[in-house]
């Protein structure tokens, strides 16, 4: 399989067993964890970690030095998309199950191309200015590990994601997520779905750290 098609899969293995040694340390002082944390790198080549690890001196280079390392973990599909990719990682099954097979696809029964988080059902909720569109894991077919977690804990556990796009807020937060929150890149605002409602604390931050302060700036 050509080396592009594992290396994000690749990426995302490593990370996610650093935070299971995590976990198991965790259960030393208590029989559950209080926090996990699952952190997406999207297209970020297998080949990045050797070509710049030497540079990194902070959380990426934990990773790396204590994490678990899975160099030959592969994606055995076709589309590795961003919407496809996400699914996968956050529910542990493939597209042929999770029913996520692109970005946005043809829907025969509809008669048009739709996008992987398109629900007619829901409303666009921004907090600032106003925004459009409607978003949710209606199209995911299974339910998420972040679904499962609040399940078995009767929804005491809660699931927040965040993320430039919505696609890969959605697909990692589930049906039913506490708080998922993206950028709209046509209004300028940070967004939600009615699906998953606004949370005051993020409402707060982003008023108090507008995105257009950072505008023109080096990052």
């Amino acid at each position: 399989m050509p080396r592009v098609k594992r290396c994000a899969f690749w990426v995302f293995c490593f990370i996610l067993v650093l935070a299971g040694s995590v976990w198991a340390q965790t259960r030393k002082d208590s029989s559950r964890p209080k926090l996990v944390v699952v952190l997406v790198v999207d297209q970020m080549r297998a080949d990045y970690v050797d070509q710049f690890r030497h540079q990194w001196t902070g959380g990426l280079r934990r990773l790396v030095e204590h994490g678990a390392w899975f160099r030959q973990a592969a994606y055995p599909y076709l589309s590795t998309h961003t919407c496809v990719g996400h699914a996968t990682i956050s529910t542990g099954t493939f597209p042929s199950t999770h029913g996520i097979i692109d970005n946005s696809w043809w829907d025969r029964t509809a008669g048009k191309a739709v996008t992987c988080t398109e629900d007619p059902d829901a409303k666009a909720v921004s907090y600032g200015p106003t925004a459009k569109g409607s978003e949710s894991a209606q199209r995911l077919l299974v339910p998420t590990f972040a679904d499962e977690l609040r399940a078995q804990s009767g929804g005491a556990s809660r699931v927040v994601t965040f993320s430039i796009k919505a696609r890969s807020a959605i697909m990692l937060a589930g049906h039913r997520a506490d708080g998922v929150t993206w950028h709209d890149d046509r209004s300028g605002a940070w967004v939600t779905s009615s699906v998953y409602g606004a949370v005051p604390f993020v409402e707060k931050f982003v008023q108090a750290h507008p995105v257009d302060a950072d505008y023109g700036k080096t990052w």
